[in-house]
């Protein structure tokens, strides 16, 4: 018998309803047979169930805070190391501004001597991109 057909043939016994072939599963067995004995099975068999199923929900539970605490792990040295690039973007935005007005200096300074040995215009020419230059430098450009 299913465990559903047990369950309707007890519901069946233990009420005024009329028990017959047609609406009792256990109707053919009932003279022969005692239904207890297939009630306690099926609850011997829900038990075994919600033993395992206990067993499996402390097993996830072990799993679930070894996750957590891999995950706390994980965020702890996400943290760290945010901290520590956040204090390296200034050195690193620092050491930009310098490499770029190092090299502004070095092409002034080229130019500038490029001026001396040029003839007039072009000489004027130069100067005036040296002072575009000098003018951007000031102004953080």
């Amino acid at each position: 018998m299913t465990d559903n057909e047990i369950i309707k043939a007890y519901e069946l016994c233990h009420s005024d309803a009329l028990c017959d072939e047609t609406n009792c599963p256990f109707f053919a067995k009932c003279k022969t047979e005692d239904l207890s004995r297939y009630i306690l099975d099926l609850i011997n068999r829900q038990n075994e169930i919600i033993d395992r199923q206990k067993d499996q929900i402390e097993l996830l539970e072990i799993e679930k805070q070894a996750l957590r605490g891999a995950a706390n792990s994980y965020k702890a040295e996400l943290e760290e190391k945010t901290r520590r690039l956040k204090g390296i973007l200034p050195i690193v935005a620092q050491l930009k501004t310098e490499a770029v007005n190092e090299f502004a200096e070095e092409i002034i300074s080229d130019l500038t001597l490029l001026a001396k040995h040029e003839d007039k215009f072009r000489q004027s020419v130069i100067l005036g991109v040296v002072h575009t230059i000098e003018a951007k430098k000031r102004n953080g450009g």
